[in-house]
């Protein structure tokens, strides 16, 4: 009995004309050759560019994000990465406009590592602080990392080797969040929802602006691999899952 091999959404296999099919599953997100998480992310900033500033996202929402300002392109033992810099004022964003569908209801994933310079320096960023809408988070110091809402509401946790490349996720599920390195949980617990409207971007290694939450301040220069946004929360379970199916690509 021979084998075909047949590209479907559903594993398993039937039998096919004497020959024994044998149905491959399709997972979302990946590019460029990256591993896919096996996972559904609604954003996923995959394959950073080798070239020109536009970053394309494989998940299912095809929502391109720019990296802005002057930086450099990384290539080293963890794949290829953007490298950020306060002098550079550099950081990636894309659109927010898909945020408030979520509910409050979602999940952040960043593979990167930082260097920090100053302090509230922000990996990631959806806030409009004039509106108190949105989350954020940011490191208080090389071994402080603080999640919070500009309600305001936050929680620290201590964590360490920021200078080396990790898998950071962070959910949200209607007040209750979660923080993991890598695939261990470092923190959860409650956080007060926002109340106020969102900005109009999404920034990586960067915050907001102080009015209307969009654009450059707050940086936290780094080498940015992979981003993800989940319109979900993912349980201890998936984090664990995605990460085993992409450490041996990076090396983490």
């Amino acid at each position: 009995m021979g084998f075909i091999f047949n590209s479907s959404p559903f594993a398993g296999g039937d039998e096919y004309n004497g020959y024994l099919r044998l149905n491959v599953p399709q997972i979302s997100g990946g590019g460029g050759g990256v591993p896919n998480t096996g996972l559904t992310p609604y954003i996923d900033l995959s394959a950073a560019p080798s070239s020109g500033t536009t970053w394309v996202d494989t998940g299912t929402a095809g929502i391109n994000a720019t990296i802005n300002g002057t930086f450099s392109v990384t290539t080293d033992s963890y794949g290829t990465g953007i490298t950020t810099s306060v002098a550079g004022a550099s950081y990636i964003s894309h659109s927010a406009s898909f945020f408030s569908s979520f509910n409050n209801i979602f999940s952040i994933q960043l593979l990167a590592s930082f260097n920090p310079s100053v302090f509230q320096a922000s990996p990631w960023g959806v806030e409009n602080l004039g509106a108190k809408g949105g989350y954020y988070a940011y490191f208080g110091s090389l071994t402080s990392l603080v999640t919070a809402t500009p309600v305001p509401s936050s929680r620290s946790v201590t964590v360490s080797n920021i200078g080396t490349t990790a898998l950071w996720t962070w959910t949200f599920n209607s007040g209750t969040y979660a923080l993991y390195k890598n695939n261990t949980q470092l923190n959860t617990n409650t956080l007060s929802i926002p109340t106020g409207s969102l900005p109009s971007t999404v920034n990586w290694g960067a915050r907001h602006a102080n009015v209307g939450g969009g654009g450059y301040s707050l940086p936290c220069p780094g080498t940015y691999r992979r981003m993800m946004i989940y319109n979900y929360p993912l349980t201890q379970a998936q984090v664990t899952s995605g990460y085993n199916n992409i450490k041996s690509y990076y090396g983490i």
